[in-house]
């Protein structure tokens, strides 16, 4: 079967491996992948730095983020889904851009529809975002400000909308604020053009967000600088998905929490690659309960997806689809791969 692999030099190809198969593996199921989802963090970046510094002798990459397909058979026992299910996979090290993946049920969401393979494809963008805004608490009447509007970004514009929080999103592309917009949020600036800090103390009477949820990336401390700035000095809290440097200025009563991956259960190999689940009853919202909201929200017609794909490629141009996003981040945001 065919899998993308990515070069020493940093093409990106389909190279023939081996089918994977059941045998031995724990609850889960073998998926025909129909789609899957270039990630700007995740599966960019090793494109980006072999392009920079070309070097042969490296093994190929294997590319893993998300994706979506068609159940093709389950392990034995496995009472909850059967061949022909439509299904949508996060993560990294497992959901690899190959005609067909072992998938453990941890990580499988079980969508509605075929017709929700495209829009089930971005489920590790949308998870990340929705478990940025359970970390942030986004609540009712509160306001948050969303930093930083690619993918990960505009599924928190999303979710603290429907957390029923006022959104102001940030961002240097004009696509990305628009997007934004229709996505729920009732402010999106560009920080070159308008002073954001200012503005959110405008909108807030004085108090600042609640919440700030950071989807970007940076060099130095500045934006954390500006961040803290936006938020409440005594209640707010500000998520950190994105990497940036931090030094929190002192005296002041800021929550600064850290957000990682779709879900508690996320770094637990027991939990995701196992299949060990955590009770419901103690730990309400995991990974794969994420999941499986994110699949039935898109069921139900809650989440606009199909706005955020701006480009669509046939896997055998892969690396076409990579050069895109590289050259030109400022009209690419959703860029899908159809197996």
């Amino acid at each position: 079967m065919r899998q993308l692999m990515v070069s020493g030099t940093g093409e990106v190809s389909l190279k023939e491996v081996p089918a994977p198969t059941l045998a031995g593996k724990p609850p889960g199921a073998i998926l025909k992948v129909t789609h899957s989802m270039i990630g700007v963090g995740s599966t960019l970046a090793p494109v980006v730095e072999r392009r920079a510094k070309p070097d042969k002798s490296k093994p190929d990459h294997a590319i893993s983020y998300q994706i979506s397909g068609i159940v093709k058979e389950v392990t034995p026992g496995l009472e909850d889904l059967k061949p022909g299910d439509p299904v949508c996979m996060p993560g990294g090290g497992f959901a690899f851009n190959a005609d067909e993946v072992f998938a453990p049920r941890h990580l499988i969401g079980k969508l509605k529809s075929e017709a929700l393979l495209e829009a089930g494809v971005q489920v590790n963008v949308a998870c990340t975002g929705l478990h940025a805004c359970r970390r942030a608490r986004s609540a009712l009447g509160e306001w948050n400000v969303v930093v930083g509007l690619g993918m990960v970004g505009q599924y928190a514009v999303r979710f603290a909308n429907l957390f029923g929080a006022y959104v102001v999103g940030s961002d240097i592309y004009p696509q990305r604020l628009d997007l934004a917009k229709k996505g729920g949020a009732a402010f999106a600036f560009d920080p070159r053009e308008t002073d954001v800090v200012a503005k959110l103390q405008e909108l807030t009477n004085g108090h600042g967000a609640d919440a700030a949820l950071v989807a970007a990336k940076a060099r130095d401390e500045s934006l954390f600088e500006s961040v803290n700035k936006m938020v409440n000095t005594v209640t707010g809290r500000i998520v950190m998905i994105g990497v940036i440097p931090m030094n929190r200025p002192a005296g002041e009563d800021v929550e600064i929490l850290m957000c990682g991956g779709c879900g508690p259960g996320w770094r637990d190999l027991e939990y995701k690659q196992e299949g060990r689940d955590y009770p419901a009853a103690h730990v309400r919202w995991t990974t794969h309960r994420n999941i499986q909201l994110f699949a039935d929200l898109l069921g139900e017609g809650r989440l606009d997806a199909a706005s955020l794909v701006t480009h669509r490629y046939d896997v055998t141009k892969a690396n076409e689809a990579y050069t895109q996003i590289i050259e030109k981040p400022q009209e690419s945001l959703g860029v899908v791969l159809k197996f």
